[in-house]
């Protein structure tokens, strides 16, 4: 019989170690392959997700944007200062004359419009008037006269403010 050397033995024991090694190490490179793409692929619809989310933001605040500038324009169309003569109204006084220094579509703008004339010293009140289609206007007025030559001096007047530069003289009667 022949005398095993140290590797023969090894190997008797062991098997091939060398080999199995190798295999360990190869398939602790691929687990690892396969860890880091794993995380690339998470970290990527990570991504897409996150700029999914921005985009979705992006629109949003743009709509609200759009949505307050309308509402802004709105305000601003149904603020504006009409001195079209009437037709039709609806009066709460019994004087016959008044100055119409502004047409609202909405209450609260005469309201508002209304205080400011308040505040310049006129007797300002709110008439509520009808356009020929039927929808509802609010007159702010200045002054109740009985007397045409009365109410032309107040109207003279109030001209020189600069909101009532366009006011008229109406007849309530």
């Amino acid at each position: 019989m022949t005398p095993f050397t140290e590797k023969d033995v090894q190997h008797r024991l062991y098997g091939d170690i060398d080999n199995k090694l190798k295999s360990i190490r190869k398939e602790i490179d691929q687990t690892r392959k396969k860890f880091y793409n794993l995380k690339r692929e998470r970290l990527n619809h990570l991504k897409v997700a996150l700029n999914r989310i921005a985009t979705i933001a992006v629109y949003a605040l743009l709509v609200l944007i759009v949505v307050n500038v309308l509402r802004w324009l709105i305000n601003i169309k149904n603020s504006k200062i009409s001195v079209a003569k009437p037709a039709m109204a609806e009066t709460e006084s019994v004087a016959k004359y008044t100055i119409q220094v502004a047409l609202f579509k909405d209450k609260k703008d005469a309201e508002g419009f209304s205080k400011i004339l308040d505040g310049k010293g006129y007797e300002a009140f709110i008439n509520l008037y009808y356009l020929k289609k039927g929808i509802p206007m609010h007159r702010v007025c200045v002054g109740k006269m009985d007397d045409k030559a009365k109410a032309s001096v107040l109207l003279e007047k109030v001209r020189k403010e600069k909101e009532a530069a366009d006011s008229f003289l109406i007849n309530l009667k």
